[in-house]
């Protein structure tokens, strides 16, 4: 099951889950925007070293993933269509200006180092759909607020949680 806050899902089948355009976030699949601030010109490094605060371990409640790829089930859905340069997996189909990206995804990793997500909204996939719908709305405000602050570009990768 696919959580969305009423836009367009395309069928995504053979994954077991829906795709959205806007709100990302499957089971286990959740789609993490990372802001990359100007001026960092090793941007696969800076992604590395920041995603690798939030990796899980053995310890019981640790980090939020075990594993991610970039652009994944979300390959190249960041950016408007019409600018996509659809090179598969590549790092220009997964990233662009935070001016320019489309869609807030599942969770958004800032240059402070916080990492922010849905359910920081209130978003369980236990809860009643109303609930869910209601605390999805309330992440795509808080992340849409969160963007318009930052400067740089994002890069999308899927996190597996």
């Amino acid at each position: 099951e696919v959580s969305s806050v009423a836009f367009a899902a395309l069928d995504n089948t053979d994954r077991g889950c829906s795709r959205q355009v806007q709100v990302r976030r499957c089971v286990v699949h959740t789609m993490v925007l990372v802001v990359v601030p100007d001026g960092v010109t090793d941007v696969p490094g800076y992604v590395r070293e920041v995603m690798g605060r939030f990796k899980r371990t053995e310890e019981p409640g640790s980090g939020r993933w075990d594993y991610y790829t970039l652009g994944g089930n979300w390959d190249g859905e960041i950016r408007p269509a019409d600018q996509n340069p659809r090179k598969p997996l590549s790092w220009e189909n997964n990233s662009c200006p935070v001016a320019e990206l489309k869609g807030v995804g599942g969770a958004i990793v800032t240059p402070d180092g916080e990492w922010h997500d849905s359910g920081d909204c209130g978003f369980r996939m236990t809860d009643r759909p109303d609930q869910r719908s209601q605390a999805l709305e309330r992440w795509e405000q808080h992340a849409s607020n969160l963007l318009s602050e930052q400067v740089g570009i994002v890069v999308a990768l899927d996190a597996h949680s």
